[in-house]
């Protein structure tokens, strides 16, 4: 069990918005533009989560995560003698409905105004939003990765990874909090024994919720392992303040 202690001893993290904007990087890109002011969002249906990169007078103003809960962007840019001011907003709705990103901007160069306002892109939603990840190093090689879904954060799918690649994954929702996986794990120099326990605790407005992972492990640098903790640290999801993106916004926020 001191073994656990110290490979756990940092305890579970949020993904940063730089990790989380990784996800995207391969993902094709819509646009929209008010003469010099350029907007690229990058859709993930599966995620319910958007990402924006503003480009001013071929400068660009940084990339920006928009979700659930942090579902608006406020503009004030300037660049080059260049202006941008407006809103940018993530109207997330379920299935059948479809969700869209809207802007309503209007930016100035050389004396003209430009204006764009409607739909950047539409979609239908792929389950339900996305309002956490989080990760655990277990083993210098083998992580868990859990994704915490839903405006009540009552869904959390869960992952084993070795060295980034998944290996095994269960879901626990607030109906069905506790899970099994019902083998043995055995991938080269990883195992996991059989009977890998996964157990959902929601939070609520009042209070902070859990994943707590039980289990035992080994790996060629790990010797036999009991796990028993926290492998997620969830909290109530809040609709944040609209962010303001001003001349010296910068990716790289924290995201909870």
């Amino acid at each position: 069990m001191a073994q656990a202690e110290k490979l756990l001893n940092g305890r579970p993290r949020a993904l940063s918005t730089d990790e989380v904007i990784e996800f995207f990087n391969a993902l094709a890109p819509h646009q929209a533009s008010a003469g010099p002011l350029t907007i690229e969002a990058k859709i993930a249906p599966n995620m319910g989560q958007v990402v924006v990169k503003l480009v001013l007078a071929g400068r660009e103003m940084g990339k920006h995560l928009l979700g659930y809960t942090a579902p608006m962007l406020i503009l004030d840019l300037a660049n080059a003698g260049a202006t941008a001011t407006g809103k940018i907003e993530l109207e997330l709705r379920p299935p059948p409905l479809f969700s869209s990103l809207q802007a309503d901007v209007s930016a100035k160069q050389s004396g003209q105004t430009f204006c764009f306002k409607g739909d950047i892109a539409s979609w239908q939603a792929k389950g339900q939003p996305i309002v956490g990840h989080y990760i655990t190093q277990l083993d210098a090689t083998l992580t868990a990765t859990t994704t915490v879904r839903g405006v009540s954060a009552n869904t959390a799918n869960f992952e084993f990874r070795i060295q980034g690649n998944a290996v095994a994954a269960m879901t626990a929702t607030q109906l069905a909090p506790v899970q099994v996986y019902p083998d043995e794990i055995s991938i080269g120099d990883l195992y996991i024994a059989k009977g890998a326990k996964i157990t959902l605790a929601v939070p609520t407005e009042i209070g902070p919720g859990m994943l707590f992972l039980q289990c035992f492990f080994q790996t060629a640098t790990t010797p036999e392992t009991q796990v028993s903790a926290s492998v997620a640290n969830i909290t109530w999801p809040q609709i944040a303040v609209p962010k303001m993106v001003s001349d010296d916004a910068r990716e790289g926020d924290p995201h909870d």
